[in-house]
């Protein structure tokens, strides 16, 4: 969770500083201070970052300052404006060469944004549901545009050799402005989207080539070496890239009531990566799917960044013996995921990698060395909007190991792995302890509410059921002075 703590005014027209601890994506590591402006509405650090925005029921037109301390302002970092559904307008400084993903998600009546002249990176989803906006010019500069970034009417992308990521512009009434033989011209005919051409590019430039054949595509970017072709291949609804040694599940369109079964090999190469590392790999035409059971194969090592993002109908997920990693936002929300079991192999958790899955309740970790990000968000509830409803389920690991220690950082409930043999009567919740939310806990069981309860430890006259008498004998043990045992 982040924490603020004041550290006073500096001597800076328009600028206060407040000290904010924040996580690196994937370690977790605190990485700079917070710097606040003068109306405390816009974070900075510094780096010359824009981290957040302090209200974001805030009403109108917001203004990034150019510069902090004399360092330009060059960065609008993820998530920072998310959510801001009351913004109108932003005016964003020449000197802003990257936007991160999520950094206007949601701001669904912003209607004024003109993008730098600098900028040369736009994160995933960072304008994604911004409704409002129906006419941008993305800058010659812009090198990169990741998935899911808009979702408004007509684009103009300047720059005719920029990397243009699968699903940027999911909106199928999104009509694409561009020069002859440029990405986006090439990005709009592959999409089946409108496409209209501003001419010849007037400097010269590579034009996009790319064969094409009806069931596979051969392509060599520009920005990787030879080694790097593949080929597109689609079975059924699954599309991979395959690599002379692996194959890489990179998209899939699934309708709601199919179970998605991954093959192992595709073309006799083994399927070692799931998701293409920025954005979901499962779509159903919109932005979330709601599939409700998913097969691994023993061949995958890793599940990449946002790989099961927005798959909201999961509500089990077993990993097989051979995956090592899970990459940040993995699976953030995933409303319905309820329990997680990560094997023995897996080796490190990226920061929100489970975090907005309001219903998990359970999170078993079997290496005892697991790397787990550093943060409150690897594993919540609330996620990004909401980081202070934590995590309220339960985290199972071995006594000692990794797992324990990040459950008692955070305060979050756990459960070891070796103890699991051993009946602690009264310790309902299993949180190692007997006290008044044992109680709690058992009230609320009885009076019908939907919790999480061990029903053997609160049989605690062992009578064979769990009654109200089992709650009285509780609160008496906790009064004191009452001569009763629990095992």
């Amino acid at each position: 969770m982040l924490a603020m703590l004041c550290a006073g005014c500096l001597a800076f027209t328009g600028i206060s500083a407040v000290t904010t601890a924040f996580a690196d994506e994937e370690s977790g590591e605190e990485t700079a201070e917070w710097i606040w402006d003068e109306a405390g509405l816009i974070a900075y650090n510094e780096l010359g970052e824009v981290c957040g925005i302090s209200d974001r029921d805030y009403t109108g037109e917001i203004e990034i300052l150019p510069e902090i301390y004399g360092m330009p302002v060059t960065a609008i970092n993820e998530g920072a404006f998310s959510w801001c559904q009351n913004i109108t307008g932003i005016k964003i400084p020449d000197s802003v060469s990257v936007i991160g993903s999520d950094a206007f998600l949601h701001c669904e009546n912003l209607t004024d944004l003109t993008l730098p002249s600098d900028l040369t990176y736009i994160g995933v989803q960072a304008f994604f549901f911004c409704g409002g906006t129906s006419d941008i010019t993305i800058p010659v500069k812009t090198k990169k545009i990741e998935a899911y970034a808009f979702f408004m009417g007509r684009i103009t992308i300047l720059n005719p050799e920029c990397i243009i990521s699968d699903g940027a512009f999911v909106n199928p009434a999104t009509e694409i402005c561009g020069y002859d033989g440029s990405t986006a011209e090439a990005y709009a005919n592959e999409h089946g989207l409108q496409f209209e051409s501003l001419g010849a590019c007037p400097f010269p430039f590579t034009p996009v080539t790319t064969a094409v054949t009806e069931t596979t595509a051969t392509v060599t970017t520009t920005t990787e070496p030879a080694s790097a072709q593949y080929e597109e291949v689609k079975e059924g609804n699954l599309n991979f890239r395959v690599y002379p040694d692996h194959a890489v599940l990179v998209r899939s369109v699934v309708k709601v009531d199919e179970d998605i079964v991954i093959p192992s090999h595709v073309q006799n190469v083994p399927v070692t990566i799931l998701g293409n590392g920025y954005s979901s790999t499962f779509s159903g035409g919109t932005a979330f799917v709601y599939f409700k059971k998913l097969t691994i194969p023993d061949t995958v090592v890793s599940i990449e960044k946002g790989a099961l993002e927005e798959c909201r109908g999961i509500e089990e997920l077993e990993l097989p013996a051979s995956v090592k990693s899970i990459g940040a936002y993995a699976c953030v929300n995933c409303y319905a995921l309820k329990t997680v079991v990560l094997p023995e192999s897996v080796e490190s958790i990226g920061n929100y990698a489970f975090a907005e899955c309001s219903d998990l309740q359970s999170v078993t970790i079997m290496n005892p060395a697991c790397r787990i990000a550093d943060s409150s968000l690897t594993f919540n509830h609330g996620g990004l909007v909401r980081p202070d409803q934590g995590y309220r389920g339960r985290i199972l690991g071995y006594s000692g190991s990794t797992a324990e220690a990040y459950a008692k950082k955070y305060g979050y409930r756990f459960k070891a792995l070796d103890q699991m043999g051993v009946i602690r009567y009264g310790d309902v919740n299993d949180d190692d302890s007997v006290d008044l939310k044992d109680i709690g806990f058992m009230r609320r069981a009885l009076a019908g509410w939907d919790v999480t309860l061990n029903e053997t430890a609160a049989d605690i006259n062992k009578d064979g059921s769990f009654d109200l008498k089992d709650v009285v004998i509780l609160r008496r043990y906790l009064a004191g002075g009452w001569e009763i045992e629990l095992n």
